[in-house]
């Protein structure tokens, strides 16, 4: 059985990513074949979103287009993860995004091709959206959670410096069963205190998409999304 971040392929083959090997470009339609495909296995799918679709994905369930709420503020920004050649390599989203807090959601990550799994694509692909979050939406707080038996997706999120803060006991049903999830959080003092320790080229490379002259509102964001991403 495949997991979101292990892959049972020859991964000889496959170099290690970078932090900065990734890129994000807004979802869009000529992304939802491939997302689709990605997700074939039930399993697999329930992971990545839970509850909240219903296996087989087919294109009625996927959004390609931000989310917002009774107001017009921003719910949910979907982004395809480029490798530096063109190729996608995964997907992400940002949710729940609150202005008022000052916080959302990172979900729904994968590294789509089983033979790149736990190859640090995760990790990179986790980086680049949290470069998004954090300087160019101006979040104070990201958090995430994920199923406690995907011990995978746990360490990628610890190695991109999220600090576990506790477990929600048997919060997803599933076949007659619960999962329990691990919560996760990164803090906007806790990224900029890990982004003066890496490298100058390494900096520039994740904020390459993330700084913008001049930082909008969240919800300037989410009005010009997919222009100024």
């Amino acid at each position: 059985m495949r997991t979101l971040l292990h892959g049972l392929l020859d991964r000889s083959a496959h170099p290690a990513a970078s932090d900065g090997s990734v890129v994000l470009r807004p979802f869009g339609e000529q992304d939802i074949d491939q997302l689709i495909a990605w997700l074939d296995e039930e399993a697999l799918l329930f992971s990545w979103a839970g509850p909240g679709v219903r296996y087989p994905l087919d294109r009625s369930q996927v959004t390609t287009y931000p989310e917002s709420d009774a107001t017009g503020s921003a719910r949910s920004l979907p982004y395809a993860a480029a490798a530096p050649g063109g190729g996608v390599v995964g997907h992400v989203e940002l949710t729940e995004i609150d202005a008022r807090l000052r916080q959302l959601r990172l979900s729904r990550l994968i590294v789509g091709d089983p033979a790149l799994r736990g190859r640090g694509f995760g990790r990179a692909i986790t980086l680049r959206a949290c470069a998004v979050a954090f300087e160019r939406l101006g979040v104070h707080r990201i958090w995430l959670s994920v199923p406690a038996g995907n011990k995978a997706g746990v360490g990628c999120f610890e190695r991109a410096g999220f600090t576990r803060e506790g477990v929600l006991r048997e919060c997803l049903p599933r076949q007659g069963d619960y999962w329990s999830c691990v919560v996760m959080s990164l803090l906007d003092r806790e990224w900029e205190k890990a982004r003066r320790r890496r490298s100058p080229a390494l900096r520039e490379a994740l904020l390459a998409q993330a700084r913008p002259p001049q930082r909008p509102t969240l919800d300037q964001a989410f009005r010009a999304y997919p222009r100024i991403f």
